[in-house]
């Protein structure tokens, strides 16, 4: 049988005690002082209440944090974040309360080490509204109190949202716009939302207002989850229950959309936007309307299609041309592209009169109204020369005498 000697046992289980006591022993920890900046909104100036755009009227204040303290190591001369063995980002989170009277962020237990320190500020109702991180690297050192300065801003950025809030007033309207009138009789008017990042992005459609019914001349339209952008362009679109648009830029503007905050008007009256007649017409739909004879069977048809800074607001435009004859010819999806549009009518009847009709499919989605011309137009035959026989002629005219040629 093998047997230990006794310095031997002794040794081993003085080992194992040792390393038992190493394993369990915890990681030496110091204290985090975090100095926060600009995080208090009393008397805030940095907000720019430029005519014409969309901005919070106050920010309310932050009362909590949430602290993310993410370990970096030293690589090439360079800090990076440090990762575990999967990839995930070795970090350790707290949240503290805050007032603006207390300025600093005592956070105890941090495992010793470098950090980049992040925080959010959250308002009453756990909105986050503000963020900031470090400039420096925060070393944390055992059993002392280690300090850093993080400067917060507004979030303007990242996978954050706010709101915009736009009250529209039609009441002069109501009684004297054939358009508005007939939108109210038929349930009322619709409010659709429309945002873009910059000048150089395609329009995205965002939230819409349920009809106004039949007797309301005011709405409040509260549009959320628009992101956080310090200039986000917005449009409102105008239409109907059924979707026929009234104006299909009805007004745009500059956000300013902080997360969790929600913007309003500036430069309006009475923070409301009160819609004019000139607003709600036919203009929304093709204009300048030009019929030209080709044959005694066909014809060219030209038309303007409305432009926006420089683009067009319709893909389509359905004509339907109706003859005194009870002759219909629809052209339903005129392509659109530029500012100038044409088609070609063929298989008309000579010298009946036709009325012609317009409905623009427009980019957001939406129909605009049928429009018909009020004048209307009729397939000539067109002469193109004349022969005279000279046997026609009467002789010995003199001035002042008439004939009649026949063609």
């Amino acid at each position: 049988m093998f047997k230990l000697a006794k310095a031997s046992i002794y040794s081993m289980l003085l080992a194992l005690l040792l390393a038992s006591c190493s394993i369990g022993s915890p990681a030496p920890r110091g204290t985090a002082v975090i100095s926060v900046v600009n995080s208090s909104t009393a008397g805030r100036s940095a907000l720019s209440r430029s005519a014409g755009t969309l901005i919070p009227e106050e920010i309310p204040s932050v009362i909590s944090f949430d602290v993310s303290l993410s370990a970096v190591v030293l690589q090439d001369g360079e800090w990076i974040l440090s990762s575990d063995e999967s990839g995930n980002i070795k970090n350790e989170s707290f949240s503290a309360d805050y007032s603006s009277e207390t300025q600093n962020l005592t956070i105890t237990g941090v495992k010793a080490g470098t950090y980049r320190v992040t925080l959010v500020g959250r308002d009453s109702s756990g909105n986050a509204i503000m963020n900031g991180s470090s400039e420096e690297n925060l070393v944390v050192t055992p059993d002392t109190s280690n300090e850093i300065t993080v400067n917060m801003a507004l979030i303007t950025s990242g996978e954050y949202t706010g709101s915009a809030l736009m009250t529209f007033d039609w009441a002069d309207l109501a009684e004297s716009n054939e358009a508005i009138k007939e939108a109210m009789a038929s349930g009322g008017l619709v409010f659709t939302l429309y945002y873009r990042l910059d000048s150089s992005s395609d329009w995205i459609k965002g939230e819409s207002t349920e009809p106004s019914g039949t007797t309301a001349t005011r709405i409040e339209f509260l549009a959320e989850n628009l992101p956080a952008s310090p200039g986000l362009d917005i449009k409102y679109v105008l239409s109907t229950e059924s979707g026929l648009v009234l104006n299909p830029v009805l007004t745009v503007t500059v956000a300013q959309i902080y997360s969790g905050l929600t913007s309003t008007p500036t430069g309006t009256e009475d923070g409301i936007y009160y819609i004019k007649a000139e607003e709600v017409s036919e203009a929304v739909n093709v204009y300048d309307v030009k019929w030209e004879a080709l044959t005694e069977t066909s014809a060219k048809i030209s038309w303007k299609n409305q432009m926006a800074d420089g683009d067009v607001l319709f893909d389509y435009v359905n004509m339907t041309c109706t003859g005194s004859d009870g002759l219909k010819i629809e052209k339903p999806n005129n392509i659109v592209t530029g500012a100038e549009s044409s088609i070609t009518l063929d298989g008309l009847n000579p010298k009946i009169e036709y009325t012609l009709s317009f409905q623009a499919h427009h980019k957001t989605g939406m129909l605009s109204p049928i429009y018909t011309l009020p004048d209307k137009f009729v397939s000539k035959i067109l002469v193109t020369g004349i022969e005279i026989n000279e046997s026609d002629i009467p002789e010995n005219l003199a001035v002042g005498d008439s004939f009649v040629l026949t063609a």
